[in-house]
């Protein structure tokens, strides 16, 4: 039984760990570290709760101030009102004729709006026409249309509260110094002549009273959050819905509460806290965990959390999780002081029951070193004395010996078979590059088509993301007025692409020899490539035929990525309109859409696969179509050899050295326009 070391070894530090797990259950209590928790958060959260208690009343005398400020602004325009009223009826008592009685109204008001600074006064027909106002050119204006801040009808409010109560107030919007300001207005008829009049008073300094002492109110609370303590680096953080902080962090080091600040202005904390607050609906203080830096170095947080929905704040108390066990830490670092003198023990007990195998273990780590300097290449290992340790030892050193016999026979038998792999992996290696050479061969690289044509200029590019890829492009005249021009993306990547590139490029060549048409070459081309399809490889194809004397130009497509048109003389980037059909090789009967467009002279087409949009970055953001568009803009004058090197610029400048994941291909076709030669 004891004859293996493991046995041994085994035995001894279990008697050793069960003596000290005694020895520990004996002293220490398994719920200790579940009740210090329990008690720190209970801590916390009733200390966040008499915060929330103290907002709430705060909260509440804010509340009561602007209600009494705002009775008495309507007690003051009422007591306006009715002494307005008294001298109207005075002044008609007087017997006066209806114009003169008039006039003398207005003179009268007009001298009371000078006294009455901050107010004013108006008078208007139950029509809704103004009889008096302050500004002249206001006067015998329609107030049909004004509505409340509710939305609804002024005139119609006003009737239906005066018929009720017989006065209104309202708020509703009002021209005032110039502005459109929110006006609170108290409205009472009076008798003669159907009139009503209106006391009214810009609200805004109530507001702006409210915004004033609500300022006060959170200067208070941050003073009186500042003198609790939460742990040693705990303090109190108040933000609203959108993440903006209302009170930052209550910690006495100013620089410490500005770099936590900055920092969550830019965390996710009020996503995570909007989270945990649909989690716990039903529960008033919740809690999540966050990292945050305390003394320069980011620290777990609990954060507790309390929603104060009157003003939209998250009170939120956060301490160091590291703070709160510290506790429990002592408790187990007591346990871990046990823990450490049982190990030493162990040791101690290892040391003298390993101290005979110490010599075979040297002699087997000299030999596993030598097997370093041994070439396997050329001889086979040789008969060693480690070959005789499985006869001498009958326990593990015995049977290590027999492993590492075993590793020297498998190295030889790998690195023999290594060889053979890298002489096929170069062979493919080479084949590959073969294959490379021979797909850029067969692209054209004559830029333009026929130098001597200036007609268009054209130029293309195609940079496969392995040693062969299925992008392909291609061009040519099939008589002295038209081109011929095809831009072509197959699924997926490698040799099966390049393989069916290479067919593709063939049927369309083929194709135009006898059909004269764009729309009708996709249709042969599709369903040929369909016949026989068993890998369901397809691809997108964008083709077009343009007479380089007019600029007329006749597409189809075959869900390729819609090209952009570059118009210098209009200034404008735009893609061009294209009916997306479906890729070819999917289905043999597709009725591909043959369109048309004129090119003006200067016009250039700018063709790409989805390599160049679908391009990415180290945060693995695409390229995309917004972005090749601004790059177009800035190239919008250049030659379509500098349009492509541009875009080829941005892209590697965007990638951040990023691994090119797809075939980027791009052809610029630039329409120059003039006469063909005979």
């Amino acid at each position: 039984m004891f004859g293996s070391i493991k046995a041994k070894v085994l035995v001894s530090i279990g008697i050793v760990v069960i003596s000290s797990a005694v020895f520990l259950m004996i002293f220490t209590s398994s719920g200790l570290k579940r009740d210090l928790l329990k008690s720190t958060e209970k801590s916390i959260r009733n200390i966040l709760y008499l915060v929330r208690l103290n907002v709430k009343n705060q909260y509440n005398t804010l509340l009561l101030d602007k209600i009494t400020t705002l009775r008495k602004r309507k007690s003051g325009l009422k007591n306006d009102a009715i002494i307005i009223q008294k001298g109207i009826l005075n002044l008609y008592n007087k017997g006066l004729q209806e114009k003169e009685l008039k006039q003398v109204i207005i003179e009268w008001l007009q001298e009371l709006d000078k006294e009455k600074r901050g107010k004013y006064f108006f008078i208007f027909t139950e029509e809704g026409r103004l009889l008096y106002h302050p500004k002249q050119e206001w006067i015998g204006r329609d107030l049909a249309d004004v509505k409340d801040t509710k939305g609804i009808l002024l005139l119609q409010s006003i009737r239906e509260k005066i018929s009720d109560r017989g006065e209104a107030y309202e708020t509703f919007s009002w021209p005032w110094n110039n502005s459109s300001t929110k006006i609170l207005g108290y409205f009472t008829p009076i008798a003669i002549e159907k009139w009503i009049l209106a006391c009214a008073i810009p609200i805004q300094d109530i507001e702006l009273e409210t915004q004033r002492r609500l300022r006060v109110v959170i200067s208070q609370l941050e003073k009186s959050m500042k003198d609790i303590k939460i742990v040693n680096n705990g303090f109190f953080l108040v933000l609203n819905s959108v993440g903006k902080i209302i009170i930052p962090p209550t910690l006495n080091d100013k620089e410490s509460a500005d770099l936590i600040a900055s920092y969550l202005q830019k965390s996710k904390l009020v996503s995570k806290i909007r989270e945990a607050k649909m989690e716990n609906k039903d529960n008033e203080i919740f809690s999540l965990h966050f990292s945050m830096p305390i003394n320069n170095q980011l620290e777990i947080m609990e954060v507790f959390i309390s929603y104060f929905k009157a003003l939209d704040w998250y009170i939120a108390a956060c301490a160091p999780q590291s703070e709160i066990y510290m506790t429990v830490h002592k408790v187990v670092s007591r346990q871990v002081l046990v823990i450490l003198i049982t190990f030493i023990l162990v040791l101690l007990i290892a040391y003298v029951l390993t101290h005979n195998i110490v010599k075979p273990i040297n002699q087997l780590t000299k030999y596993a070193r030598d097997l370093l300097k041994k070439d396997f290449s050329q001889h086979p290992p040789e008969s060693s004395e480690i070959a005789m340790f499985s006869e001498r030892y009958k326990d593990e050193v015995g049977r290590l010996a027999e492993a590492f016999v075993f590793l020297e026979n498998s190295l030889y038998e790998y690195i023999q078979n290594l060889k053979e792999t890298t002489a096929v992996k170069e062979r493919i290696e080479s084949e590959l590059k073969i294959a490379h050479d021979i797909q850029m061969s067969i692209l054209p690289k004559t830029f333009p088509p026929i130098p001597e044509r200036s007609e268009i200029d054209l130029y293309a590019t195609l940079k496969p993301a392995r040693e062969v890829g299925g992008d392909f492009y291609d061009f040519f005249y099939i008589d002295k007025d038209n081109l011929f021009f095809v831009i072509g993306d197959v699924s997926g990547k490698g040799v099966p692409a390049s393989l069916f590139m290479a067919i593709t490029r063939t049927l369309i060549k083929a194709s135009t020899e006898s059909l004269s048409t764009p729309d009708k070459i996709l249709q042969r081309v599709n369903k040929t490539l369909t016949e026989d399809n068993e890998a369901c490889v397809f691809v997108t194809l964008f083709c077009g035929m343009l007479n380089i004397v007019t600029g007329e130009l006749y597409y189809s497509n075959a869900g390729h990525n819609p090209p952009f048109t570059i118009s210098p003389s209009e200034n404008k980037i735009s893609q061009l309109e294209v009916f997306p059909n479906m890729a070819a090789g999917v289905f043999p009967y597709v009725a591909y859409k043959l369109q048309q467009c004129t090119l003006k002279p200067g016009d250039a087409l700018f063709l790409y696969t989805d390599g160049v949009t679908e391009a990415t970055n180290l945060e693995e953001e695409l390229f995309g179509t917004k972005r090749l568009q601004e790059v177009l803009t800035k190239g919008a004058n250049f030659s379509p050899r500098d349009v492509c090197n541009l875009v080829l610029k941005e892209i590697n400048t965007f990638s951040q050295g990023t691994p090119q994941a797809d075939d980027i291909t791009i052809m610029v076709l630039k329409f120059v326009g003039g006469t063909c030669p005979e």
